[in-house]
Order: structure tokens, then sequence, then C-alpha cells
């Protein structure tokens, strides 16, 4: 699994403060979620998996990294809890 960050142009907006606190986040090429900055709330940074990945997968957390640890743990769950049984 290769977790990485891309800005995510799909929800930038002009003149948004917060455009640069917006990531697609991405495994191997594959957009799989979404990290992004809301100001003015205890646990600014929000994360959730893609619903089209799974349903009701997202959190809060402090910051941009402890989100994005969040969700990559969200993920590697839902990979290991889908991958078929072998004996």
């Amino acid at each position: 699994m290769q977790i990485t960050l891309r800005r995510a142009k799909s929800f930038l907006r002009l003149g948004d403060l917060t455009a640069d606190d917006d990531f697609d986040v991405m495994d191997q090429g594959k957009r799989i979620g979404r990290a992004y900055f809301q100001p003015g709330t205890p646990q600014p940074w929000r994360w959730s998996i893609s619903q089209a990945v799974a349903l009701g997968q997202s959190g809060r957390a402090d910051t941009r990294a402890h989100a994005v640890e969040q969700l990559t743990r969200a993920y590697s769950s839902l990979h290991l809890t889908s991958m078929p049984l072998t004996a």
C-alpha cells in the first residue's frame, strides 16, 4: 500500500482560504478518500474514505498527519476484512 496526498481539485472554490488544506488521499494512483481542514472546530482535520470504497468511514483529528494515519488504518482494516480466507 502506497498512500500519498494530492491537492483536491474537485473541491476547490475561487477565493477559498482553506483550498491549500484539502487533499485527495491516494493508494497507488486510486482516490480512496479525502482529508481536509475545517477551521474553528476542536479537531479541525476531517477525513473520510470514499463512498465508492466503503460507506460511513470518517473521523476527526488534531493534525493532518493524524487524519491521514487514521484514514490509512481504517482503509487497511477494510482491506484485511475483505481478503478471502485461505487454508
